[in-house]
This record gives C-alpha cells, sequence and structure tokens, in this order.
C-alpha cells in the first residue's frame, strides 16, 4: 500500500490549498537544497534514486522540478516508510497483513527484487543517516526476498546502493563513519556505500523539525486504509505549499542548476555531461 502524496505535476488539482502559509525554513535552506541535490544526482551512478522516508522529501520535491520532461523524469522515487530497527519479516510474523502491503508498496515504486534486478543501472537509496538503521531495514529485507524468489544474490546484492547524508563535521583520518559499525554492510560490498556531508542545520532541519507533506508512516500502518488519505491538518497543508515552491523553483532555474551540476566530478562520465546538457535544452529562454 503506497502512501497517499500530493503530486505536484498537477496544480490544478491542488487548487485552493497552495494558498496559505507556508511551512517555515531558515534563510539558507534553498541554497542547501540545491547544492545537496546537485550531489546526489551527480553520486547516482545514472542509477534509479529512491529518497527513504520523509526526512529528504524536499529533495524529491526540487528534482522533481528540474527534471521534469527530461530522460531522468521517472529515474527517482519516494519512498515513504518509517522503521529503523523492526526487520520486516518479524513483523510479517506478527501481522500477514503488513508484510503483503509492504511489498505492494515496494512494487508499486519499483523495487521488488525482480524490478531492481532487470534494471541495468543500480538502485540507490538516498536518506538521512545517524546509525542506518532504516538502510539496515531495507537491505535485510530485499536480500531474504530475493532469495526467497530465488534470485542470485551474487547478481542482485551489487544491484544494491545506498548514499547517506551525514551531519558535516571536520574529517580526518580517524573519522568514524556509520557504515563501520553497522552489521548489516557485511552482506553488501562496501564499494556500494558512500556518503555525502550536509551542513549541520541542513540536516537538523530535515531531520528534526520540518513540517512533512505527507503522514509518518509506521509498521503499524502498513495495511491501514488511512494511509492511502490526505492529509488534513494544516501543517500538512503547509508543508504542501513549501514543496511546490520547491517543485516550481526546480522548473525556474534549470539552466542555473546546470552551472552547479557542471562543477561536480561526475562530469567526466559521459551520461552525466547528456543529463547536463538535455536541462539546458529544455531549460526557460
Amino acid at each position: 500500500m503506497k502512501p497517499f502524496r500530493w503530486d505536484l505535476h498537477k496544480p490544478e488539482q491542488l487548487g485552493s490549498l497552495l494558498q496559505g502559509e507556508r511551512s517555515p525554513a531558515y534563510p539558507e535552506f534553498k541554497e542547501d537544497v540545491r547544492s545537496c541535490a546537485a550531489k546526489v544526482l551527480a553520486r547516482s551512478q545514472n542509477g534509479y534514486l529512491v529518497f527513504v522516508g520523509r526526512s529528504p522529501e524536499s529533495l524529491f520535491d526540487y528534482l522533481s522540478g528540474v527534471l521534469q520532461g527530461s530522460s531522468k523524469e521517472h529515474s527517482f522515487v519516494q519512498l515513504n516508510i518509517s522503521n529503523r530497527y523492526e526487520h520486516v519479516t518479524a513483523i510479517g510474523a506478527q501481522r500477514l497483513t503488513r508484510l503483503k502491503a509492504f511489498q505492494d508498496h515496494l512494487e508499486a515504486c519499483a523495487l521488488s527484487p525482480r524490478q531492481i534486478l532487470a534494471r541495468r543501472g543500480p538502485t540507490m537509496f538516498v536518506d538521512l543517516v545517524y546509525e542506518g538503521g532504516t538502510f539496515g531495514v531495507l537491505a535485510s529485507y530485499l536480500l531474504t526476498w530475493a532469495k526467497q524468489e530465488h534470485i542470485s544474490l551474487k547478481e542482485f546484492q551489487p544491484k544494491l546502493h545506498f548514499l547517506g547524508l551525514t551531519w558535516q563535521t571536520h574529517t580526518s583520518p580517524n573519522t568514524i563513519r556509520w557504515q563501520q559499525h553497522a552489521d548489516w554492510v557485511s552482506r553488501l560490498d562496501i564499494r556500494t556505500i558512500e556518503n555525502i556531508s550536509i551542513p549541520g542545520r541542513f540536516w537538523d532541519y530535515l531531520g528534526n523539525w520540518q513540517l512533512k507533506v505527507s503522514k509518518t508512516n509506521r509498521s503499524t500502518d502498513w495495511d491501514q486504509e488511512q494511509i492511502l488519505e490526505p492529509p488534513r491538518q494544516e501543517t500538512h497543508y503547509k508543508a504542501l505549499r513549501r514543496a511546490f515552491d520547491l517543485y516550481s523553483l526546480g522548473q525556474q532555474e534549470r539552466r542555473s542548476f546546470t552551472r552547479i551540476l557542471a562543477k561536480e566530478a561526475a562530469v567526466e562520465y559521459s551520461w552525466f555531461r547528456s543529463l547536463i546538457s538535455e536541462l539546458k535544452g529544455t531549460a526557460a529562454s
């Protein structure tokens, strides 16, 4: 069951919901969104991006505007789940309908093991990371599900990539990274795990106090009909308006965004240069 989220591509269906107060943000917020979105695209390896949970939804909204009408328009998705600790198999043992709803949600987002395996490039999960618990839940279950489907893990494991958005600190040779302490990482190739350091103000805002567009989708809600219904609280409406502003901003500054992309090291790859050229060609004059 895929939770409800308003479609920003169809403002005519949002009507009066877009009128009113926006959720609060700090002065450098848009700058931080642009910078992080560029780095995420650059690290994507021309794969399928999955923005996990509600924390990175502003990146999803901004890129929805930037990439609309491009060849990458359908190359990313938001997976609204909230679960850091419970193994999905254990959740299913308690209530089978929750497991079925979770699988349906993954399939709706093109994230079943067979869909992931059939994709030419990697599937890269993106989220704010502290200890990597949510990534661990996803990786463990997808590997278990693939095994149940008699899919070769040798072929499947390299398809799973994880991109953590971490709180920016002063780095040193002795810096300890979250993946060094996550047990589930041993089941994957460590080279499929990367991090992007983002300003603490941005991490704190996204992870701790930003108003969100969608409802929280905890494991206890996975099979509940209410998750399919639009939110009715004013806080969600304020977040929707902010999200639509970001979406519109992405559309408006596509050309200037390509200048940010051009500064990324990924310009050495032909797919990334092609994307920059395409976005320049579709930018408003």
